[in-house]
């Protein structure tokens, strides 16, 4: 995700290359990202932070308070921190920091290829100027929703932040089904690639709610009705719910963690 944000600012000329710093222990990555976006690289936060505008934290959580306690009290007053932490609470980045502008966001794997879902909670010290440059920032990889309240942001984690990841789970079951009925390999990942694909656009065109799609695919006692209501009977329905409650309660242990 550091990658993916520091070419969407600069795809979007938000800074350029000579005013941006990445920070990555590993030297090989550091080579590449400079060759690659010439930007500046360190080894060392505290190099980069200093006298920085906007610090942009895309850490794991776990452990994470070890490199942000040694940054507390380095970083400029009136600077602007993002965090793309899972489960990290802006109190725990207030108090690690010693810092308390600051910004914590959700995005998601489809910011690559700038059709990311970005939610985000900002504490009551940002400025108006540091919301819109955070919208702004969010807004080049994708589409941003500012929540009213920060347990929004670990409800986000568990609906859009994985959500990719439970579609990519349905459609390699789907991929299993279709070979399981008798195409190969290669028809199966063509057959559910573009179904994928035309239902979302067919969505996005229509916009339509997903229960009124359903159901305009779905004639009586028809293939897709037999379909759907043998989901209903094995509780599909209520299991993918329980894996988003799941992801949702993960996201509250990563604070305590």
């Amino acid at each position: 995700m550091g990658e993916i944000i520091t070419r969407s600012i600069l795809n979007q000329q938000i800074a350029k290359p000579s005013e941006m710093m990445v920070v990555d222990i590993n030297a090989s990555k550091r080579r590449i990202l400079k060759k690659k976006y010439l930007v500046a690289t360190s080894k060392s936060a505290l190099k980069a932070v200093f006298n920085s505008e906007v610090v942009i934290i895309c850490l794991k959580p776990q452990g994470s308070n070890q490199v942000l306690t040694a940054l507390k009290g380095k970083i400029k007053s009136d600077a602007l921190v993002i965090s793309i932490m899972a489960g990290i609470r802006l109190a725990s980045l207030e108090k690690w920091l010693g810092h308390r502008n600051i910004v914590r966001s959700m995005p998601n794997i489809s910011s690559r290829i700038g059709e990311g879902m970005t939610v985000w909670f900002a504490n009551k010290n940002v400025q108006t100027l540091h919301l819109l440059l955070a919208q702004m920032i969010f807004q080049s990889f994708g589409k941003e929703l500012r929540a009213i309240d920060e347990n929004l942001i670990d409800s986000a984690t568990a609906v859009s932040g994985s959500g990719p990841a439970y579609i990519f789970y349905i459609a390699e079951k789907l991929i299993k089904a279709s070979i399981d009925l008798g195409f190969d390999a290669k028809e199966s990942l063509k057959l559910i690639r573009q179904t994928f694909q035309g239902a979302m656009d067919l969505w996005d065109e229509t916009a339509l709610s997903p229960k009124t799609l359903r159901e305009m695919v779905t004639s009586e006692k028809g293939t897709t009705d037999a379909a759907i209501k043998t989901f209903e009977r094995l509780k599909a329905g209520e299991v993918l719910t329980k894996g988003v409650q799941a992801a949702f309660k993960r996201a509250k242990e990563l604070a305590n963690e």
